[in-house]
């Protein structure tokens, strides 16, 4: 019996995977495939930010398979500065500013798996004091 299961199995799940999600959805079954592009949380920096300040934001996949590559990135380039942390786990990473400086204004998270790249943009406004 257990021989039969296997072989059962063996054959059944490719193919549900080839008739895709949307095909089994119909039937109201569930398949969860280990093969997930990243879907990331939206997320925004807090407003009113000053200079000398600190402050973080949180890149959380909500979705997609691991391993979870994160990169952060500020207007497109790798981000090299000490005063700025980068803390990933598993599904998330967080971006601190310790202090904030005039030139850390931008736009700011990618996110890469083996099966896809998502993206998430958020504007970093600093107000500035005269």
């Amino acid at each position: 019996m257990a021989l039969q299961t296997v072989l059962f199995l063996s054959f059944i799940f490719p193919l549900i995977q080839s008739l895709g999600k949307e095909f089994c959805g119909r039937f109201a079954l569930q398949y969860y495939s280990d093969t997930d592009e990243p879907v990331i949380q939206p997320f925004l920096f807090p407003k009113n930010t000053k200079i000398g300040q600190r402050t973080s934001v949180t890149c959380l996949v909500t979705e997609g398979s691991e391993p979870l590559h994160f990169s952060w990135l500020k207007n497109g380039k790798v981000i090299q500065d000490p005063d700025i942390q980068v803390v990933k786990t598993k599904s998330s990473s967080l971006l601190s500013f310790h202090p904030i400086k005039s030139q850390d204004g931008g736009e700011y998270c990618i996110v890469k798996n083996p099966v896809g790249t998502a993206s998430q943009s958020a504007v970093l406004l600093i107000e500035l004091e005269y």
